[in-house]
């Protein structure tokens, strides 16, 4: 496990948001003198109904051979090809995280976090990547490709691409062109993220796991995040089982700014405690995610 973060307790977050919502929802309903969900539990009930869930890997899962860059135009570099030739089958996947929150509740932070079985697997490449951050705050649509060092080239509408290459550094202009110049094997179609300034954390490559973080107060509009990985894997090995953690961080300042003082101190102190912590260690307590295995047959 990558020591930046542990892997969260669902069930101790789904039992915690339950505690806060009854207890909210009952000091609400007395100070309203009804039963009807106030403002607040009405919120965290929405936050309960939340939902964040995986795509199917085995999908979009893609054996990259030497055959199918040349099919597209691309030659691969010499190290790769001759560890396609001897060692390794290299493998692309996509996979698709779907946050689909309810109308009232709000988010601040999307992670997704990436173990294979198998600890010979070596993660080639991951994105998107802390350097794409430029790119994805502009908002336009691009296609991600792989290119000949199987790590990640974008193509750009032609009207776009003049106001994209003035916004991104130097070292990633050389990855990115106009679609009617794209020299890649596409991936990801149509890539884009409906956000405002995007924080990205990503890390995993040479082991057999990886993370995102991606951050920004309006996380809740991301829709689908597609995240895509280049692994190899020994010639020998058929099959592999991936697991998947995913979870979005609780806003905690906007929650608490909408519990009312009078019912905010008729809560227990230990509730009082929890919100009370600093915003990031309390919505590691309040969280909506999930996790799944999947057992992937190598495509040959």
């Amino acid at each position: 496990m990558n020591a930046k973060f542990d892997l969260p307790d669902f069930a101790q977050a789904e039992s915690l948001l339950q505690e806060l919502f009854t207890e909210v929802q009952k000091q609400e309903g007395v100070l309203a003198g009804g039963k009807k969900l106030g403002i607040t539990a009405r919120m965290i009930k929405d936050l309960q109904e939340t939902k964040v869930r995986f795509g199917n890997p085995q999908n979009e899962l893609i054996h990259l051979t030497e055959k199918r860059f040349k099919e597209a135009g691309i030659e691969l570099n010499n190290l790769i090809k001759q560890q396609m030739k001897d060692d390794y089958n290299f493998y692309y996947l996509t996979l698709n995280v779907n946050l689909r929150p309810q109308p009232g509740a709000k988010f601040w932070r999307l992670t997704c976090d990436l173990k294979f079985s198998e600890e010979k697997t070596m993660i080639q490449s991951i994105f998107p990547e802390h350097q794409w951050q430029p790119v994805l705050k502009i908002g336009v649509g691009m296609d991600i490709g792989i290119n000949h060092n199987l790590t990640w080239d974008a193509a750009i509408d032609s009207s776009m691409i003049t106001e994209v290459l003035k916004s991104v550094p130097a070292n990633l202009k050389a990855n990115i062109a106009s679609k009617n110049k794209f020299k890649a094997f596409a991936v990801i179609p149509d890539c884009k993220y409906e956000l405002g300034c995007p924080e990205i954390v990503a890390e995993g490559m040479g082991s057999p796991e990886c993370y995102w973080r991606i951050q920004d107060k309006e996380i809740q509009k991301v829709g689908t995040v597609k995240f895509g990985v280049i692994f190899k894997v020994p010639k020998q090995i058929k099959s592999i089982t991936l697991t998947g953690t995913t979870w979005a961080d609780i806003d905690i300042n906007w929650l608490t700014a909408n519990i009312s003082d009078i019912v905010l101190v008729r809560l227990p102190e230990r509730i009082q405690d929890l919100l009370g912590l600093n915003p990031e260690e309390a919505a590691k307590k309040f969280i909506e995610g999930h996790q799944e295995e999947w057992d992937l047959k190598l495509p040959r």
